[in-house]
Formats: C-alpha cells, structure tokens, sequence
C-alpha cells in the first residue's frame, strides 16, 4: 500500500491538490485506453475532468449555504476532484459499464507507481451511490426484459454485483494475509466480517427526485504524485445512461443555479414538466427497443447457424431441400429463419427446383420453355398460397395464445412467414424477368410466347415497332415491380445485388442509360450483399457485365473518334493512335477504364472457378464457359490497350501481372480447344492469349 497523505494534510495547498488530481487525470486517461476492445462497444462515450478552482470555489460556497453539510466544507470534503464519466446507450450496458470501471481500478493498482491506492479493491473503494428513477413499465411483448421478470432495475443489479465483487475481494485479501502468516485465522474471519459489514455502510441506495435521473457514483481513491508528496486524490466514476447524462447536465449547468435565486418562475415548471415527463417516455421506449433488439440479435444468431450449413456445405445432395440451388430465391427462402417448415412446402420446393433445371435443358423462347415456365410460375402461386395459410394461422395462435407462455421464436415466427411470402413475390417477379428476355410474357394468369401472339402485327406494316412498344411497356411493368421491392420496407431479407442485377437485365430493353447505373448499383452492393453466398453466380457475372459495359463504352469513344478524325478537314491524315496521343486527357481517361475493365474481368474470372453444383441461378450459370467468356474480356482490355492506344497496360511489376499469370495458365490451349464455344471464337481466343502471353512473361 502507498504511504500517501491526504487533502485534509495542511501542507496540501490546493494548487498542489490541483496539481496532483491533473496527474492523476492525465495517468487514468492513458491506462483507459489500454483496458481491451471489449468495453468499446458497452461505453457510448466517456469523459475525464478535472475540478477547476472556479468549480471549487462555487461547488464550495454552494455546500457551505446547505443546512446538511457543514458550514467549514472545503475542498478536503471533497469526493470528485477528479471526475470520470462512463455513459452507455442502453440501462442494460450499464453492469458492463461498471465491470469495466472495477478492471481499470485493479490496472491501475497493479502499475509500478500506483495509480489507485492500495493492494486490494476494497482499500481502495471509498464509497458508492445509486440513483434510480422509477423503471420504465414493460411490454408484455418483451420477455427479455428483466423488468419483466421481477421489476429489478438495472441500477439494482449494479449495486448487488459490487457488493458481491468487494465481498469476495475482501475474503481474499485476509484469507492471503492468513496463508502468509501475517495474521492469524480467527483474526481473519473476524476482519472479513467486519470488513463486509463496514462495506455495506458504504453503498447507498435511493430513488432520485427527478424522473428522468438515475445514475452511479463509485468513488475510488487514487494516488497523485507532486513535488514529493504522494497525494491520495478521490476519483468520483459516474456510469448512466446518454439519456440520463443530458438531464444530469442540465440539472447541473442550470437548476442548480435557479435554485440559489429568490423567484421562480410557474411558467418555468410548466415547461420544464413536460419536458421531463417526455424524457421519461423516451427513456422507456428506449428501454423496451433495446430488449426487442437483444431479442432480434438472438434470433438473427439462431439463422446464422441454420445457413452455415447452407453456404459452407461442399457437396450438393439433390434430396436435401437445404442445399438444392437452382434459383438464389431458394437460397433466401431458407435464410429467412430457421423455423420449422411445412413438409409439404419442401416438397413444392422440391418441385419447383426439378422444373427450374428442366429449364436450363430447353431452348430460350422454344415452346418447350413456355411450358417450363408456366409449370415453375404455378408451383411458387401454391408455395405462396401454402405460406399465406399458415400465416394466418400462425397469426390467429398468437391473439388467443397467453403472452407469458411465449418465448422468443413463437414472436418471431409470424414475421419469417411474411418474409417468406415477399421472397415468393420477388422469384414470381424474377420468372417475369428471365422470361421476357426470351419474348416470353408471364402475367397473372397464364404464360404466353409473346412474339408468337404478335405473329400476325410482326408480318403486318408497323408490326415490328407495334411489337416493340408492347414489349417495352412490359419491360417497364417488371421494372417498376423491382422497384418496389426495393422500396418495401417489410422486406427484412434485402438482396439488392441480385435485384438490381435484374433491373439491369430489364432495363436493357427500353433505356441503356439506366441499365448501366443498375448494373454498377448491382456491384457495389454486391461487395456488402450478406445474402450472396461466396460461390453464387452473382459473384462472376456482375462483375463481368460491369466489365463488359465499360470495355464496350471504350470501344464506342474510340470508334466515335475514329469517325470524327476521318471527318476532319486537315490536309494530313494521321492514324487513330496517333490522333488520341494528341489528346492526353482522353487517351489518359480511356486507359484507366481498360485497367479498371481488365480488374473487373480478373475478379469474374477468379469468382468462376468455383465450380459448386449450385451457383446457377434460373436460367445463368450453366453454360459452363463463364471463365473462358471472361478471360476473353480481360484478354481483349490488353490488346485494345497495345493496338488501340500504343501503351503496354500491364507494365513489369504492375499489380494486376500475377493475377494475368494465373489466368492464362489456366486458360491453357487444351482448356479453350474442348469448350463449347464457336470455333471462331476460340480462335480469337487463342490468339489473345497467345498475345497476352508474351506481355507478362
């Protein structure tokens, strides 16, 4: 234990005491932010201070004028020159707040100059204060709140914990002096009890006069070293909630400023009444959101592991419902919870998963895919139907069910089922979506080829701009669908790459401007999107449509300025390479959008090398050159960049060469000779390989 006087010592000035209290300040500062990056997350913020004379003097005058304190009060009485404030969000933080305030005063009491006096928390500990404003009542909705359970509020359960904690610490500090001899061991029990006994005097417990006040005093001593002298310096820890630290200012700042005046004003408590009574609204409903998001968080936890076994699985078993992967609605349709589901759900679902890989088998447009489609766009109409029933049911259980009988799941399970049922209404959207790029219209009551049923406009004058109105209208119809799905703020199950991918894909057929914002809209979120499983098609074929629509844009400025040099009026011609040379900025502009296209290319390429069973998604994926297409591109981006533009774009060192490397290995010649591509195309593709071989060796 430090030998350290105290401030009641005459020869602590109170400049020295000052001195002494910004040390310790400053120390406790420093040893707060080496605790550990647990407590981050429980402290909203925190804040250290040190008393100023002014405070002092006012703080003071003020105590002196109160008929319960002494009319001598001085700075020696007082509890809090240095201040440390711990402010959480929620009351249910505020026992970790408190956890963390005990580790630093054991940190602190371990450093080779002590920070806090004494071996012990108890020899350190001064006294303790809790105030507790009246809880806020619970809703019978939230079981995992303990005010629920017994009206305990958490000020009470702080203030049991540290009783505890200094109890034990107390049985451990004289049953060690005991083993080490230095006392005997009815001496130690007799301390121990009294120890425990003097403790409980110095916790306090009492109902604040403000109802939107309650909050923590732990005082502590610790130790300030000065010009000699080893000081002990009380350091007041006030822990409450954000809520309750605005009031605490306020009371502070101003009301105890009103209450030294001689008038007061009933305007003043009007307003200040209400406002206090909507604080204390606020702080329950603040109070109840949190339990409602522990209770989110725990069911959230309880999905996570049910989809593990979905995303994480390296074999793909047709008779598992759980790992069957024909369409990415399947995929979210099993994320949404992990409740159990109606057998005879799995079995549409099994179903419908046979008639989407019948899909993959039939030509696009050919009757044969109309028939398809009308027999996957029935199955998830009955899936749907089957979910609309048990939610009603489900929903009626609830009303007539005892509220105290419910536990966490029973709430939850009404709103998986509606989840359900929206994922149903994004996969009918998605068939409308896959079907109208073959010129197949799915509506509400049937499937149709649509260019068959304009046969007769198509042959007549005007049919074929007749049939392209229609088709744009539809186009524009599924659009709008997309759209609000992404609006729908009930849709907790957000797959926005997906989505916006298929806005992409719609948008196609009446506006190419705004297909291209969706696609880049679809790849940004697709760096964040939870619901993509590593190994889903979407990994590869966003960004290879992203890279696609900016290697095409190169190749129309390029062509646009071919054009426009060919039309020039300058009696020397000068070639297109040498013409963009005479224009930096856009030769500068064209080449970082071939490597940002070459990078784009380079992540599709690396994506499609996962060859799962169950990365397609209803018609995509299943051609089984998605790596080759992009190698293609990322080839192409090399040698638009050489011939094109005279610059090498993958210079010696350059980032993207090992990659390269990688790429063309793989694409060796035996791999694109027995690809179902074109013979043309293999051709070009060997030629572009062979190309960029010879740059990056």
């Amino acid at each position: 234990m430090t030998n350290a006087t105290t401030l009641g010592n005459p020869e602590v000035s109170l400049e020295l005491a000052l001195s002494a209290a910004e040390q310790v300040a400053q120390r406790l500062r420093t040893l707060s932010n080496t605790i550990g990056p647990s407590y981050e997350a429980v402290l909203f913020y925190s804040r250290i201070r040190t008393k100023t004379k002014e405070s002092i003097r006012e703080k003071t005058s003020r105590k002196q004028k109160d008929p319960k304190r002494s009319p001598y009060y001085s700075y020696h009485d007082m509890t809090d020159l240095v201040g440390f404030r711990a402010v959480t969000l929620y009351e249910a933080q505020l026992l970790e707040a408190m956890n963390f305030v005990i580790s630093l005063v054991r940190a602190g009491q371990k450093l080779p100059e002590q920070l806090f006096n004494g071996d012990s928390l108890f020899l350190s500990f001064r006294e303790a204060l809790f105030f507790n404003s009246p809880a806020p009542s619970p809703t019978s909705i939230d079981h995992s709140s303990d005010s629920a359970k017994g009206n305990v509020s958490a000020y009470e359960k702080c203030i049991k914990e540290l009783e505890s904690i200094i109890d034990k610490d107390i049985e451990s500090y004289y049953r060690r002096k005991y083993l080490e001899k230095q006392i005997k061991k009815s001496d130690s029990t007799k301390l121990i009890k009294k120890s425990i006994s003097d403790i409980k005097e110095l916790l306090r417990f009492e109902e604040s006069d403000l109802n939107t006040y309650s909050s923590a005093h732990l005082i502590f001593d610790a130790v300030g070293h000065e010009n000699g002298y080893s000081i002990i310096i009380p350091v007041e820890f006030q822990i409450r909630t954000a809520i309750e630290d605005i009031w605490a200012e306020i009371d502070h700042k101003q009301l105890y400023k009103l209450r030294d005046e001689f008038t007061w004003c009933f305007e003043f408590e009007r307003y200040f009444n209400r406002a206090e009574g909507r604080s204390s609204m606020l702080r329950g409903d603040i109070h109840r959101l949190a339990g409602m998001m522990r209770r989110m968080s725990s069911i959230s936890e309880s999905a996570k592991q049910h989809i593990k076994k979905f995303i994480d699985s390296d074999e793909a078993d047709a008779d598992d419902p759980l790992l069957m992967n024909g369409s990415f609605g399947i995929s979210l349709f099993y994320r949404a919870g992990d409740n159990k589901i109606d057998p005879q759900i799995i079995m549409k679902l099994t179903e419908y998963q046979r008639s989407l890989g019948n899909l993959t088998q039939t030509p696009p447009g050919s009757d044969a895919a109309v028939q398809v489609y009308r027999e996957c766009r029935q199955k998830l109409v009955d899936i749907r139907n089957a979910l609309e029933k048990s939610f009603s049911k489900i929903k009626l259980d609830l009303e007539n069910a005892n509220k105290e009988d419910l536990n966490e799941e029973d709430i939850a399970e009404p709103m998986l089922f509606q989840q359900r049922i929206k994922i149903c209404d994004i996969e009918i959207v998605r068939l409308k979506a896959s079907a109208i790029v073959e010129d197949i219209y799915i509506d509400e009551s049937s499937v149709v080829t649509f260019r068959n049923n304009l046969e007769n406009s198509v042959l007549s004058p005007g049919g074929v701009e007749e049939y392209e109105r229609k088709r744009e209208v539809l186009c524009r119809e599924i659009y709008t669908e997309l759209c609000s799905i992404i609006d729908d703020g009930d849709l907790k199950i957000r797959p926005l790459a997906m989505i916006f991918f298929w806005k992409h894909i719609v948008s196609l057929k009446f506006d190419k401007s705004l297909s291209e914002k969706n696609i880049l809209k679809s790849y940004e979120y697709l760096k964040y999107d939870g619901t993509v499983p590593r190994w889903s098609i979407y990994r590869s074929i966003v960004p290879h449509y992203l890279a696609s629509q900016y290697y095409r844009s190169v190749r129309n400025t390029i062509r646009e300025f071919e054009v426009k040099t060919e039309e020039s009026t300058s009696k020397t011609p000068i070639g297109r390479t040498e013409g963009l040379q005479r224009m930096p900025n856009l030769r500068t502009e064209l080449i970082r959008k071939l490597a940002d296209t070459t990078k784009l290319a380079l992540e599709a390429f690396e994506a499609a090398q996962d060859e799962n069973d169950r990365r397609g998604d209803l018609r995509m994926g299943y051609k089984g050159d998605d790596s080759l297409r992009a190698a293609e591109l990322a080839f192409s981006c090399i040698a638009c960049a050489d011939q094109e533009l005279g610059v090498e774009l993958l210079k010696p060192n350059h980032v993207l060469n090992e990659r390269v490397k990688k790429m063309v290995k793989h694409v060796n010649e035996d791999v694109i000779e027995g690809s179902n591509m074109p013979s043309a195309r293999r051709k070009y593709l060997l030629e572009m390989r062979s190309a960029t071989l010879s740059r990056v060796q």
